[in-house]
């Protein structure tokens, strides 16, 4: 982190840079992920179900493999006329939309990409590098509030930074009896301070020490029920679709939007997930020092023996 103090309102909202940033890595790892993936369904139907993709742009097609006068055009990208178990009494032809069936779970994976650049990247560029230092400095000036109830000058940044940073298990201990916040969240911040000062090769590996603040303190408190939201939503689109296919007005010939109902719930439950992962314990309590004093009441001898004189008073 920089030695001089920053403002938190000044990290309050991202520029255009780092959003132009942000959207062009989301769409860097889109195209990257069809890239991959193309050429592995490909692979795959070839060399694991016996079949052929029929993909050339320009094509025509008969729709079935028993019936030749019907015929569709196929492309690269949009539409494939897919043949499986070629030869065999199982053999059928499916269309596949690659591009609409792949769409969501294209996003999450370019999402993703989107997120690691910019959290790597320097401040300036980075829109996940200028959320998690606000973080930071949003989790000392609460820190320092509790004990002093005024907000950080410069000079207290510094100091409160550099003990949390330098502070070893007992230390940090000791910084949370003094300020009254639990070892967990002082631990999870000493991470990112150090993670914020390193070399960029060692943000790039231990990315998600920086992350963590930034999705414990500001994103799973304000979007984990907009999330789960998400996820019944999901849940009751994906019933509808498989709904209709029961029905037979979505044809068994044409899965494109099951792969796509089903690409929407899991990259739905992926997000889900890692709000899940990144939250916080419900062990940790907001008051440590209200947790110790009732874990030294119930281990006082006085209580104890009161309690066995009532015991036997009831007998």
């Amino acid at each position: 982190m920089s030695k001089e103090k920053t403002d938190y309102f000044v990290l309050a909202e991202a520029t255009t840079l780092q959003k132009v940033i942000l959207t062009l890595s989301i769409i860097a790892g889109v195209v990257l992920f069809y890239l991959i993936v193309i050429p592995s369904i490909k692979y795959f139907v070839v060399s694991t179900l016996n079949g052929t993709v029929h993909n050339n742009s320009n094509e025509f097609v008969q729709y079935s493999l028993d019936n030749a006068k019907i015929q569709r055009q196929t492309s690269s990208l949009f539409v494939w006329a897919v043949d499986l178990y070629i030869g065999t009494p199982t053999a059928a032809r499916f269309w596949f939309q690659p591009l609409f069936a792949m769409s969501m779970i294209a996003i999450l994976f370019g999402v993703v990409i989107g997120v690691y650049i910019t959290t790597i990247l320097p401040r300036p560029l980075g829109y996940l590098k200028q959320k998690i230092e606000r973080e930071i400095i949003n989790t000392l000036d609460k820190i320092y509030y509790k004990k002093y109830f005024v907000h950080l000058d410069r000079f207290s940044q510094n100091e409160l930074t550099r003990d949390i940073k330098n502070a070893d298990l007992r230390g940090l201990h000791k910084i949370s009896a003094e300020y009254d916040t639990s070892v967990d969240d002082l631990s999870i911040l000493k991470n990112a301070i150090q993670w914020m000062d390193s070399p960029i090769f060692y943000q790039s590996i231990h990315f998600l020490k920086g992350i963590k603040i930034y999705m414990r303190n500001h994103f799973t408190d304000k979007y984990s029920n907009t999330i789960l939201g998400f996820v019944y939503f999901g849940a009751a689109f994906l019933i509808v679709i498989i709904g209709l296919r029961g029905l037979k007005f979505i044809p068994i010939s044409e899965p494109s939007l099951i792969f796509f109902s089903l690409g929407l719930e899991f990259s739905i439950l992926i997000t889900y997930a890692s709000t899940l992962f990144f939250s916080r314990p419900e062990y940790i309590e907001e008051n440590p020092k209200q947790q110790v004093g009732t874990q030294s009441a119930t281990n006082d001898p006085n209580l104890e023996r009161l309690l066995q004189t009532f015991i036997k008073w009831k007998k």
